[in-house]
């Protein structure tokens, strides 16, 4: 990304996604560009049903990919920000009010403090980690965003919290704290970060469904203001959908998932097109009907999974017509959005980061954590 250096120090960033993670290192540049430094990618096996498949596995690979991106560098890094997929967080909605004294402006400084009075308690099992703001409500009943500044003598504030799983928590601490290197981290929730960095103040201004679609694991939020008021990941992706191929097909799954990345769903009139694959020295051929029919089925099984979540949120009417999409499973399914906005009946609506080189729905979870980390540095 272009931008100019400056005295920037270096931000590190992982990006944990369900088939893959990512190590950035980068400087802030101009204008909300980043100027990237190092980058490291390594395949895993992934997460589902939040847990990690593969723990022993996941620990040597984030480690790896930590110390190869030391390597890289000429000065020393002091942490890492690492983004908490949806899988393994939890959103918790809350209400607080605060009494202002006499009518007065509104600061900064109270927002801070009904956040710190709201926050609820730690769990056995989940840990907070941060919060957000919803939305404010002023003594004279008006509503905003950002109530820094006007007058009021009370406040009162909707705002979400985000859990993290302890046991996610625990393993990157063990990770970051062993070993040749020790870094102190901090966690941000991947779903918050998307939808402030891919959703404008005017879309989050009422509630807005994100749908971020993966490769095992696939998360949906209802985003509002500055955070989330619902979010849920379900463990369906591309790679599920290239899985049911090779049952329905008989063939392998690498062959299965070269002909999900050859089908376009936006094709509808049947024709006698057969689709090819060339795999281990064998040529495999499938009807293009026939996989444009088996991809939509599967499909189906994900609009069935949004409808029970949207229901859940308690957000349908509020989230109008249209639904926003991302994740690198649109770019590979071609058609999918469209397919989508038919079965779920609503204006289906791909977001990518305005950035050059990265305006791609897989770089959505990666260029949001570089936003997110770059605002709280």
């Amino acid at each position: 990304m272009f931008g100019h250096s400056g005295k920037h120090e270096s931000v590190a960033v992982m990006d944990v996604r369900s088939y893959s993670l990512t190590v950035v290192v980068f400087e802030p540049g101009v204008n909300g560009t980043f100027i990237v430094k190092s980058r490291v990618d390594k395949q895993y096996s992934g997460y589902a049903e939040g847990e990690l498949l593969d723990v022993a596995e996941f620990r040597e690979v984030v480690s790896d990919a930590v110390k190869t991106t030391i390597l890289t560098l000429s000065r020393p890094l002091k942490k890492f920000y690492v983004g908490v997929p949806g899988e393994f967080l939890k959103v918790a909605k809350e209400s607080g009010v605060m009494s202002l004294g006499s009518a007065r402006r509104v600061t900064l400084r109270d927002c801070d403090e009904i956040m710190r009075r709201t926050k609820p308690a730690d769990t056995a099992k989940y840990a907070v980690v941060s919060g957000a703001s919803l939305s404010y409500t002023l003594s004279d009943d008006r509503n905003m965003a950002d109530p820094v500044g006007e007058v009021s003598n009370t406040l009162k504030a909707e705002l979400c919290f985000y859990r993290v799983k302890r046991s996610f928590i625990t393993t990157l601490e063990q990770i970051f704290g062993e070993g040749d290197f020790k870094f102190d981290i901090e966690l941000i929730p991947t779903v918050a970060a998307e939808a402030v960095h891919l959703m404008s103040p005017e879309k989050r201004d009422s509630y807005t469904a994100l749908f971020d679609f993966g490769h095992i694991s696939s998360s949906l939020s209802v985003v509002r203001g500055n955070g989330v008021v619902y979010s849920r990941s379900f463990s369906i992706g591309a790679g599920h959908m290239a899985y049911y191929l090779t049952e329905e097909l008989g063939v392998p799954y690498d062959v299965a998932w070269q002909f999900l990345e050859k089908t376009n769903l936006n094709v509808f009139d049947s024709s006698d097109e057969s689709l090819e694959v060339y795999h281990g020295n064998l040529y495999y051929s499938a009807s293009a009907d026939v996989l444009r029919a088996k991809i939509r089925e599967a499909i189906d099984i994900i609009c069935e999974q949004l409808n029970d979540c949207m229901v859940e949120s308690g957000a349908v009417a509020e989230c109008g017509r249209n639904f926003y999409v991302t994740g690198e499973g649109v770019r590979v399914v071609r058609g999918f959005s469209d397919h989508l906005s038919s079965r779920l009946e609503k204006n289906v609506i791909e977001v990518v980061p305005q950035l050059p080189c990265y305006d791609r729905p897989e770089c959505s979870s990666l260029t949001s954590l570089m936003y997110a980390a770059s605002k709280s540095k």
